[in-house]
């Protein structure tokens, strides 16, 4: 159990919570991030591809 406290000034949110908390939350949102940063990325690259894949259509023509 985390005792709250207002020992975090590192952070906005103006809740007392103590370091601890602070930084896990700091780290799940970090990871949140990197997921949707990797599917963007794939979600980019297949636009990509497809739009490499339109051109070579067009040059083919």
């Amino acid at each position: 159990m985390i005792v709250w406290s207002d020992d975090c000034f590192s952070c906005l949110c103006n809740f007392p919570h103590t370091m601890e908390a602070h930084m896990q939350a700091v780290n799940q949102a970090h990871d949140e991030l990197l997921a949707e940063l990797q599917e963007f990325r794939l979600l980019y690259a297949d636009l990509l591809k497809d739009d490499l894949e339109c051109d070579d259509q067009i040059d083919d023509m």
